[in-house]
């Protein structure tokens, strides 16, 4: 277990390094108006505990201490319920979360509303993975008769077209080509 002031010096760690190693202790120990020993000190308890791990003389954040804190217990839609927390034991990271194979994914800020039905509106940002095979029913960024959009792939028969999620637009049938550039594999919206 480690004290208030640890745990705030740990909170200090993270926010200022984040996922890069930590200086060395003179650097640290300057950047935050700590003493050398007392840093040397904190990093040793913080290292025993499991929040930081050394490799030759450099320490590193547990990579499970970054992200924002995540509360383990659901929130219901009906009764509230008591909310007990420990933000250094469970903390989500939403590139880790929602990105599987970070050399294959890009974002993509939607534009339109032909997807509303599938809760994707204007302004939301999608989360694309190009190396995802395509199947019957993902949501994709397809390139149709030379023209990029984002859209539900439907197949039968042979046959491959686009399919809105909104009444007002007919499926996109291709003419000379449906290329899928990507699988929608998650979404963000602020608000």
């Amino acid at each position: 277990m480690i004290t208030l002031r640890q745990k705030e010096f740990l909170t200090q760690l993270i926010e200022t390094y984040g996922s890069t190693p930590l200086p060395p202790i003179r650097t640290l120990a300057s950047d935050l108006d700590q003493h050398r020993t007392t840093v040397y000190r904190w990093l040793q308890i913080l290292e025993e505990v499991g929040y930081l791990k050394a490799q030759g003389n450099r320490y590193y954040i547990d990579p499970d201490l970054l992200g924002i804190p995540l509360l383990e217990n659901r929130v219901p839609a009906g009764s509230p319920i008591t909310v007990e927390e420990d933000l250094l034991n469970s903390r989500l990271s939403l590139d880790e979360y929602l990105v599987e194979d970070r050399n294959g994914t890009f974002l993509l800020r939607v534009k339109g509303d032909s997807m509303i039905d599938l809760g994707i509106f204007e302004g939301d940002i999608v989360v694309v993975n190009q190396n995802r095979r395509p199947q019957d029913n993902d949501i994709v960024i397809a390139r149709i008769d030379g023209e990029m959009t984002l859209k539900t792939l439907r197949r039968r028969n042979q046959q491959s077209w686009l399919e809105p999620a909104n009444s007002k637009y007919s499926a996109i049938h291709p003419a000379s080509g449906l290329e899928v550039l990507g699988v929608v594999v998650g979404m963000v919206r602020k608000y």
